[in-house]
């Protein structure tokens, strides 16, 4: 997404609902899901950590943005989330389609051998429309019936005084911005979970230190909640370190610029790509 009015929109929509005020409020849906993370753990160790991780990760996402709450692993919302995210992963792959490297292959028929990228293009596509508009549209329509709260239903709430024009406008912006968050929570949430996992897996005298906390802190007959965080400096500085050590996101995506510019004597062309190096 270019910078500009639009991205300014969507930027105002994360701000106002994922800003640090905000969070705290989104903490018995992360805390219900977490439980049932555990429970999923204990009862069936064998299906692996990532299958575990998928319905209640996503289930949370869906639940803050959406008031959807999710009912199995093969939950429709579920299902449509999981599409829409493996095909972003898939097509963000530097390299991956000859089209990247001879940009002519755009203009050739999707049934013209060698045109698979098109014919997957269009699942993708497809895949990503039902994402943005399925769970929004049932959040509207719950509204009616006085569903679950959700920031869906706290942003439609704002906009219903708006003229025609203006709230389909920010409709839009809202529909586009929440699926996002959607995604893109989804999969980091789901990828910090894993690699805390491994690093305690493969550093038992930490996993050891931190249970050792956790026992000191609540004892043995109940599960921490966010009101003992403050208690558990070692456990919070594991995580911290776990985010340091291997970032859920790559910092230095690369950037166009918007006019021409001049860096330390350097012309730079408007549209120039910058890549930094960190």
């Amino acid at each position: 997404m270019a910078y500009g009015h639009r991205w300014r929109s969507h930027r105002q929509v994360f701000h106002q609902h994922f800003n640090m005020n905000m969070v705290p409020k989104y903490r018995p849906v992360q805390l219900k899901n977490t439980r049932s993370l555990l429970l999923r753990l204990l009862d069936t160790p064998d299906a692996g950590i990532i299958d575990n991780l998928r319905s209640p990760v996503a289930g949370t996402i869906l639940e803050v943005v959406y008031g959807y709450n999710v009912a199995s692993a093969d939950d429709y919302f579920l299902q449509t989330t999981e599409r829409s995210m493996t095909a972003f992963i898939e097509a963000v792959q530097p390299g991956k389609f000859l089209v990247e490297t001879f940009p002519l292959l755009q203009h050739i028929p999707s049934w013209f051998p060698g045109a698979g990228f098109k014919r997957l293009a269009e699942q993708w596509r497809i895949a990503t429309i039902e994402m943005v508009e399925s769970p929004f549209d049932w959040a509207k329509s719950e509204m009616s019936r006085g569903g679950n709260p959700s920031i869906v239903a706290s942003m439609m709430q704002k906009i219903s005084d708006q003229e025609e024009n203006l709230a389909y406008e920010s409709e839009k912006i809202m529909k586009s911005a929440v699926a996002i968050a959607s995604i893109g929570g989804t999969d980091t949430s789901r990828s910090a979970i894993a690699m805390f996992i491994l690093v305690i897996a493969i550093h038992p005298s930490v996993q050891q230190k931190a249970q050792a906390e956790i026992d000191s802190v609540v004892g043995t007959e109940c599960l921490p909640d966010f009101s003992d965080r403050d208690s558990l400096p070692y456990v919070d500085a594991v995580l911290k370190e776990t985010l340091r050590w291997h970032n859920i996101l790559p910092l230095n995506n690369p950037s166009e610029t918007t006019e021409d510019d001049v860096y330390n004597g350097y012309f730079i062309p408007k549209g120039t790509l910058i890549a930094s190096s960190i």
